[in-house]
């Protein structure tokens, strides 16, 4: 429900008129839908009592899965850019071996699952004048991003006589660091890396992509997304990677 209702909104605001827009004083709008095929890998674990981490793939059996993703990005005068991203994630699979969980034994057929929603809010500014120093075609941009971790684990025996879970939320602060070349006015190359070590966990986020200006405000892009995560936070540790292509289609004015 929540993964409908984020994709709702995204393609609400991809309906609005860009005169809409133009009414709040806004000098750029930009906001797209897509899909992420995403592979999952690394370690889990919550309060097991022999302390041993469990694989994702060999021990939890989850596997690839696609995700619906969406960002909006506001540029109005004076102030930040408002950039927001939002990436539901749900993993779900069958035990391959025997593991603890929350000081619970499960064996191998234990039914898993794994919710990792991620919601970014990123505030920046562009380098001052290198896009007029390269005539529009370069573009750098710095500020800060806080991403919101949605942590939530599920785990059930096979014959459904034993069952656990884990939920929590976990706030990051971050670094945020974006670049675009634009050679011709038809297609861009963009990169974006968030990153950032706490004292409970680190976070290295990258997102690389081909941009093409279809026709007139619509663009579709096409891109590869590396999620690196160590978390460290009330008796849960996870040591996880989330990586793989995505797709966009998207309307900027």
């Amino acid at each position: 429900m929540k993964k409908m209702t984020m994709v709702l909104c995204l393609v609400f605001l991809l309906s609005v008129p860009a005169s809409s827009f133009a009414l709040l004083g806004v000098v750029d709008f930009e906001a797209a839908v897509g899909g992420w095929y995403a592979t999952p890998s690394g370690t889990m674990k919550y309060k097991a009592n022999d302390g041993i981490k469990s694989d994702l793939e060999d021990s939890f059996g989850f596997e690839d899965e696609a995700f619906a993703m969406g960002r909006v990005k506001l540029d109005l005068p004076v102030i930040p850019v408002i950039y927001l991203m939002a990436t539901p994630m749900e993993f779900k699979g069958d035990a391959k071996q025997s593991f603890n969980f929350n000081g619970q034994d499960f064996t191998t057929g234990a039914k898993t699952k794994l919710t990792f929603n991620q919601y970014d809010l990123a505030l920046y500014y562009g380098v001052p004048f290198l896009g007029l120093a390269t005539l529009g075609t370069v573009h750098v941009n710095a500020g800060i991003n806080v991403r919101l971790i949605q942590a939530k684990a599920d785990i059930q025996s096979e014959d459904l006589s034993v069952s656990d879970s884990m939920d929590m939320t976990i706030p990051l602060p971050m670094l945020y660091l974006s670049a675009d070349v634009s050679p011709v006015d038809m297609f861009a190359i963009e990169a974006e890396i968030r990153a950032l070590s706490v004292g409970y966990g680190s976070v290295v986020s990258a997102i690389a992509r081909l941009r093409i200006n279809a026709l007139g405000p619509v663009f579709v892009t096409a891109g590869y997304r590396y999620e690196d995560m160590s978390v460290d936070k009330d008796d849960f540790e996870a040591d996880i990677t989330i990586s793989g292509p995505f797709a966009e289609v998207g309307l900027k004015f």
